[in-house]
């Protein structure tokens, strides 16, 4: 995450997700990347990496570059500057300084589960 902006993420058999924005798409293709589908539609933005097209980790290192670079080069998103991490049920997350190794208790449907608090910060490069 860069800000409030996916950068890369991974996914589904260690491939990665690498947004590449509508001006980088053409390249991402011709370097062995496919559009990102999901059930219902094509994302314009964003690329599959499979993982067998990292011949080193310069390749990675590239895709996460670009990723990042053009995360960083969107505008905020509207709303608060800075958005408040939460849990999976909408309680706060402690981050930085307030974290700490021990867990915090979010409820679930099937009564208390732990879970370990998380940092949102941002991707430096």
């Amino acid at each position: 995450m860069v800000g409030d902006h996916t950068a890369v993420t991974l996914g589904d058999e260690n491939s990665l997700l690498v947004r590449v924005g509508k001006d980088g798409m053409d390249v991402a293709l011709a370097r062995s990347a496919r559009r990102m589908e999901t059930d219902s539609r094509t994302m314009n933005r964003f690329v599959v990496v499979a993982a067998d097209r990292f011949e080193d980790d310069a390749d990675l290192d590239a895709w996460i570059s670009a990723g990042v670079g053009v995360a960083t080069s969107l505008p905020p998103k509207g709303g608060s500057p800075q958005r408040t991490p939460t849990g999976p049920y909408g309680s706060p997350v402690a981050t930085g300084a307030l974290q700490s190794s021990t867990t915090a208790a979010t409820p679930t449907r099937t009564g208390i589960s732990p879970i370990r608090p998380y940092d949102s910060g941002t991707i430096v490069s």
